[in-house]
């Protein structure tokens, strides 16, 4: 048994159903450390594209089918092993291919994480050069810099007013990481 619970949350750490499903993409790690990233099923109960599905189903149908035996089968507990591990080195992997941006929307400064800063901009509908600045991090640093601006918040949302504080921490990080990081989501070959 992979999990213990029975819960999908508990098992790979988010609930698939508050993930749009436009923005599902599949976790599989291949062996150089990247993931596929291909578009997720949609009712899949956590992000896997059809190919890597497929994978992990034969797989799974040869060793409840004791096509593995003796030696070669992995025991349950070596395949939870391994999928602990997966997930740690996918967490890792997404905070250092993740940046901070900080991208100007109308009158407001947004500050937000990404691992593919084109397709973001995209998303909100904003051009490239409206990115004011990027750092390497990921949802942790999102939220220390929403915590450290707090008080400069703008409603609910990751929009904050462009006051000095603000601007003066955008021009620290511009002059110490450089021009932003305009960067896709590594898509290698699977």
């Amino acid at each position: 048994m992979l999990a213990t619970s029975g819960s999908v949350t508990d098992f790979v750490g988010v609930d698939m159903k508050s993930i749009s499903p436009s923005l599902a993409r599949c976790t599989v790690e291949r062996k150089d450390g990247s993931f596929c990233d291909k578009p997720s099923l949609p009712d899949a109960p956590f992000p896997i594209c059809g190919y890597h599905a497929r994978k992990l189903y034969s797989y799974m149908a040869d060793i409840v089918n004791g096509a593995l035996s003796g030696p070669d089968r992995p025991s349950d507990e070596d395949i939870r092993a391994t999928w602990t591990a997966r997930k740690a080195n996918h967490k890792a992997a997404l905070q250092k291919q993740s940046v901070v941006y900080y991208v100007r929307i109308g009158d407001v400064i947004k500050i937000g994480f990404t691992g593919n800063v084109k397709q973001r901009m995209s998303q909100l509908r904003v051009p490239l050069d409206a990115i004011l600045a990027t750092e390497p991090g990921g949802r942790d640093i999102e939220a220390d810099r929403h915590k450290q601006f707090a008080d400069l918040r703008v409603g609910t949302m990751e929009n904050f007013r462009p006051e000095k504080r603000l601007i003066d921490h955008i021009d620290a990080v511009r002059d110490f990481h450089g021009e932003p990081q305009i960067t896709d989501y590594p898509h290698l070959a699977s």
